[in-house]
């Protein structure tokens, strides 16, 4: 999701002046959720001649809601933006606009609210804006009084009189702002190599015209109506890209844009060739053809669904056949896949609150293609760790839905919204409408999965058949102070197979229930295909039978396991170990059956990386390489690959590009906090990357903290191989000494911090000599 300027629901007509072409700028119109007031100095502020009114925190007005009221309904926009692409007077880029709203009133009211950041609007008769009616019988109330509210962004507007239900109004206003090269709102970025586009388009330009505005000779474009749409999804470009295009069997024109040179070496030709395939298998899909139109450029998030112009970083696009590897293509493919999606869920049926946004998410990166395996990988795991839902919980529920009646009830959902917005009880309605048998309906199931946080740890006892469910905590001793109604009890579909022999699915609707006919000789295994949201223990006897030794393994036992049920194994090993749950070296030893296999590998990788991070600084480090290089073996002869030049840091080379992340002419400013990150994951870079973060701290929170979703992420990222009382110290005194400057995005990622690094010292205080003595043993 990107963010930017709320300006309304609907788009009728959008004039857009444009003026040079050496630049492109994006403008992002959208509804923006409880941002943290930034604390640095804007050049354009919203103020005129007004004063800003403080409001107490505690205040219940409308206009310190994050929330719009329901009196006013918007019904269509005209704007008109002119971009300046050559500095004014006062050494400063800019842009005008005009802006008029017509709306109707749904409640008597005298007050408008609308969405308004760092624009300077021009005043008539003293107030920022002009109300007019829009027939001849409705004559506008004055306007009493208008300010900004800060906090929550609003132009406040109150009236002398009451507005009347079911009549329509114009507010107009005209306004100035800064087209600054912050990556928010409507901002300009140089092209250098960072860019690209795809259009797949229904839009079109009714007219072109060169004019004369103020002694200034320009280029006029007039945009025809939209559909009716969020306003989040509205974004305009100036640039200068070209572009390949041609039409699907439907006649929708799908396009490429990007820099002239790219598009002459082809690389905009795989995105081309993979999106028509991609659009088609949606409609098939969701039995509902493509509702408008697309397009792709770079910026702070990296993609966004806009319809008609979804936006994307070149690198996330672009694919050079003599240069970039597999894995681009592979990443490709998923993230123009997922936005694609997002022109179903998002765009065509918008959901009514930001609290429903996994749903669109969710839909987004639902696993349907042949990367299904590598997506659960993905998606599931990173979901557990993150205490997030959206595609691993969608993905639950078409297992036990069965995904015939999942795809037929999202064809029924999708038509009975299309352009317009629902919340999630409305998806839960029309899939239980499909029918299909189950304890519970899918609401009673599907909001206790929704409603709580995080998700269960399933223990199965093979020698009593009891089957049990308990709230997973990868930190045993955090305290959960949110309280669930449900009191963290789930309906849980549990898939499993007994000695390579699927069984019936049991619902687990209690505590605890069980599981007949059980054999303490026969393995058991559970979440078979990794179909739901939960990690699965068992009793120390079943561990061992699937642990069994190699040489059976090897034989017999792999061919029976799915290969992403591998993966599961080793991942729920380790994080039960992680949990305090299950003894470190059983969960160590689930790494020894690894294979020529990509998924299980990854997984394994995954997990061995938070033991690289803990122990890449102890006398853990050497036993635990030689292990690791007589298990590699194996797959270096196999691939015949030789790195051994990748081995060391040029002097000077990670300082440099610390350096680097503070000049955008080296490193563009959206691309700089995953520079940070990457340098970080280094054992040498770390620290020089915590120092370099904590040394220029206002600098990134100015440039960062209140608007970019990468800032949590950079603190996370400088501090994941903490693990020593020394540097929890050192967080905490960043922590009391950087208080004042804020933390804005990342206040609960440096909180986590603290937390994981508290949890991991004790974790070490328990584990570390145990698995020292495992490492030097299987090393040996």
């Amino acid at each position: 999701m990107g963010k930017g300027y709320y300006i309304s629901k609907h788009l009728a007509t959008a004039a857009m002046v444009l003026a040079a072409i050496a630049l492109v700028t994006i403008i992002a119109l959208s509804a923006v959720y409880n941002r943290e007031k930034s604390k640095s100095t804007a050049k354009f502020s919203n103020a005129t001649t007004s004063p800003v009114f403080p409001t107490p925190k505690t205040s219940n007005e409308p206009w310190d809601r994050y929330r719009l009221p329901d009196t006013l309904s918007p019904q269509y926009y005209n704007v008109t933006l002119w971009p300046r692409l050559v500095k004014n007077a006062n050494e400063m880029y800019i842009f005008t606009g005009i802006s008029g709203v017509m709306f109707t009133c749904v409640k008597k009211t005298d007050l408008i609210l609308i969405h308004s950041n760092k624009l300077n609007l021009t005043l008539f008769k003293g107030h920022h804006a002009k109300l007019t009616g829009l027939s001849g019988s409705v004559t506008a109330p004055a306007i009493k009084t208008s300010w900004f509210q800060t906090e929550t962004q609003y132009l406040v507007i109150q009236l002398e009189g009451k507005l009347k239900p079911g009549k329509d109004y114009c507010l107009y206003t005209e306004f100035t702002g800064e087209l600054a090269d912050d990556l928010e709102g409507f901002y300009r970025t140089t092209l250098h190599k960072q860019i690209a586009l795809i259009v797949i388009s229904y839009f079109f330009t009714l007219e072109t015209e060169n004019v004369i505005i103020a002694g200034t000779a320009i280029t006029r474009t007039i945009v025809g109506p939209t559909k009716r749409m969020s306003t989040y999804l509205i974004v305009f470009v100036v640039s200068d890209f070209t572009y390949i295009n041609a039409k699907d069997k439907k006649g929708v024109l799908v396009r490429i844009w990007a820099r002239k040179r790219a598009i002459e070496d082809g690389q905009g030709d795989y995105a081309f060739n993979i999106t028509q395939p991609i659009l088609e298998f949606f409609e098939k899909y969701y039995n509902t053809s493509y509702p408008l139109s697309i397009a792709l450029p770079d910026f702070n998030s990296g993609t966004m669904e806009n319809w008609g112009l979804v936006t994307y970083r070149e690198t996330a696009l672009l694919y050079d056949p003599r240069r970039s590897a597999n894995g681009n293509k592979q990443r490709i493919v998923t993230v123009v896949s997922h936005e694609l999606a997002h022109m179903w869920f998002g765009n065509l049926v918008t959901v009514k609150w930001w609290n429903d946004l996994w749903l669109n998410e969710g839909f987004a990166s639902y696993p349907t293609w042949n990367m299904k395996d590598q997506l659960i990988l993905y998606d599931l795991q990173r979901a557990k760790v993150q205490n997030s839902t959206g595609a691993a919980v969608l993905k639950m529920l078409s297992e036990f839905l069965t995904e015939p009646v999942f795809a037929k009830g999202l064809s029924n959902y999708l038509k009975q919204f299309a352009f317009g917005s629902s919340v999630h009880l409305d998806l839960w309605l029309h899939l239980q409408k499909v029918g299909v048998k189950l304890p519970y309906s899918v609401h009673e199931i599907m909001n206790r999965w929704i409603l709580q946080m995080g998700f269960p740890v399933v223990t199965i006892d093979t020698r009593t058949g009891n089957v049990s469910q308990k709230h997973f905590l990868l930190e045993p001793e955090a305290v959960v102070d949110r309280k669930s109604e449900f009191n963290y009890e789930l309906f849980v579909p549990i898939k499993w197979m007994k000695k390579g022999q699927v069984q019936d699915q049991l619902w687990l609707l209690q505590k605890s229930g069980t599981l007949n006919h059980l054999n303490k000789n026969e393995w058991v295994l559970a979440n078979l295909h990794v179909s739901g949201y939960f990690r699965v223990n068992y009793d120390l006897g079943n561990w061992e039978r699937l642990l069994m030794p190699k040489k059976i393994f090897l034989n017999v036992f792999s061919y029976m396991i799915p290969v992403v049920n591998r993966a599961q194994i080793l991942d729920d090993a380790f994080n039960l170990a992680r949990a305090s749950i299950l003894n470190i070296t059983l969960a160590l030893r689930s790494t020894k059956y690894l294979l020529q296999e990509y998924i299980p590998w990854e997984a394994a990788l995954r997990n061995l990386n938070y033991f690289f991070q803990l122990f890449d600084r102890s006398e853990v480090y050497g036993a635990m390489q030689a292990y690791l290089k007589k298990q590699v073996k194996p797959l270096f002869e196999y691939f015949g690959t030789i790195s051994s030049n990748w081995t060391t840091v040029p002097s000077g080379h990670t300082d440099q590009y610390l350096e680097y992340t503070m000049n955008p002419e080296k490193i563009r400013k959206q691309d700089a906090t995953s520079t940070i990150g990457y340098i970080a994951s280094n054992i040498i870079g770390q620290p020089l990357a915590w120092d370099f973060v904590r040394a220029n701290w206002d600098y990134f929170f100015k440039l960062y903290g209140t608007g970019s979703f990468t800032f949590s992420r950079l603190i996370s990222d400088v501090t994941n191989r903490f693990c020593t009382p020394f540097e929890l110290s050192q967080l905490k005194c960043f922590q009391k000494d950087s208080a004042e400057t804020g933390f804005g995005l990342g206040t609960q990622a440096l909180q986590q911090a603290i937390e994981k690094t508290t949890a991991k010292i004790k974790w070490l205080e328990e584990n570390k000599e145990a698995v020292l003595q495992w490492f030097l043993s299987e090393s040996a």
